[in-house]
């Protein structure tokens, strides 16, 4: 193991998706929400169908994309470890919603979780559409507005990074950049919303 991979599974012990018990926690409410939407999308049809029986009404478990977060990363592939992190945050926040994306989602976050969702919007945006230049009636490619923000947040070494080569969104920088984001974005947002206690 590599000193970077190392320092990661050290780094990820230390944020709730290191805590099996916050894990739980945050699947059980992500799974909860999953089911409360589609029952309410079934009654808005007005399906003759009764409420969803499926063990787990998503593509992924949330503590399946955990895992994911920490096994890659102890595997040295970066980017996808800043993938796993972006899904995980999108289910946490989606899930919530009942939204498609985080942009829709972050509409209904405080000012000081947005602070936290944002970036992880634009990191996923960036990573997980790599061939999209930019979304229509978007100015800047995706990319692009993910090095804005971190330059207008204090963040110019990253973005100085991404700056001179795009690719770096698979650097271990951005994985734990994304990881720390999504710690506090998950912390915050368990115990102001969902009087969960994440220890």
């Amino acid at each position: 193991m590599t000193p970077a991979q190392r320092e990661w599974t050290k780094a990820v012990a230390g944020t709730w998706l290191g805590r099996p018990g916050a894990v739980q926690k945050l699947d059980a409410f992500v799974l909860g929400r999953a089911r409360y939407h589609r029952n309410e999308e079934v009654a808005a049809r007005g399906d003759k169908l009764a409420k969803v029986d499926v063990a787990v009404p998503l593509a992924v478990a949330l503590g399946v994309v955990v895992q994911d977060v920490l096994v890659h990363g102890r595997r040295g592939r970066w980017y996808a470890a800043t993938c796993a992190i972006c899904l995980t945050t999108e289910l946490l926040f989606g899930a919530d919603a009942g939204a498609t994306t985080l942009g829709h989602a972050e509409d209904r976050l405080d000012a000081g979780l947005a602070y936290l969702v944002v970036p992880l919007r634009l990191i996923r945006n960036a990573a997980m559409h790599p061939a999209a230049w930019r979304s229509e009636g978007e100015k800047l490619p995706f990319a692009e507005q993910l090095i804005e923000w971190l330059e207008g947040n204090s963040e110019g070494a990253l973005a100085a990074r991404l700056k001179s080569d795009w690719s770096n969104l698979g650097h271990p920088a951005v994985a734990r950049y994304a990881l720390r984001c999504l710690d506090g974005a998950g912390t915050v947002y368990a115990s102001k919303h969902l009087a969960l206690v994440l220890a």
